[in-house]
């Protein structure tokens, strides 16, 4: 029984880390073909993504890519966040309300050919 324990926990451990569950290698990703960075350019609106704890309390989550030379600049991220919770320590109840943004960096637009 120890051992069936000790394997049940080590493959816990495994996969513990992970966001997305699967065996073997990672799976080879190709680029897009015909990729047209202009089309891409603009505001995104987040619609669904895997489960992270810190995020949960974030809603309308968008990121906004523009085109400079030949980079691609993610020059904004905006997220409206509000969470709200009861916290049995000091028996209130909270809520928070805002808006974050931050800048992130360029990515080198690569031909495909």
């Amino acid at each position: 029984m120890r051992v069936f324990i000790a394997l049940f926990i080590l493959t816990l451990a495994r996969y513990s880390s992970a966001q997305v569950y699967g065996y073997g290698r990672c799976p080879d990703v190709r680029p897009v073909d015909d990729f047209d960075v202009h089309r891409y350019a603009g505001r995104w609106y987040e619609f669904a993504r895997f489960y992270d704890a810190p995020e949960e309390s974030f809603r309308c989550q968008t990121q906004n890519y523009t085109v400079k030379a030949d980079y691609l600049l993610s020059n904004e991220s905006g997220v409206d966040s509000y969470g709200q919770g009861y916290s049995f320590l000091v028996r209130i109840y909270n809520l928070s309300e805002g808006t974050q943004a931050y800048y992130t960096t360029l990515a080198k637009i690569l031909s495909n050919s």
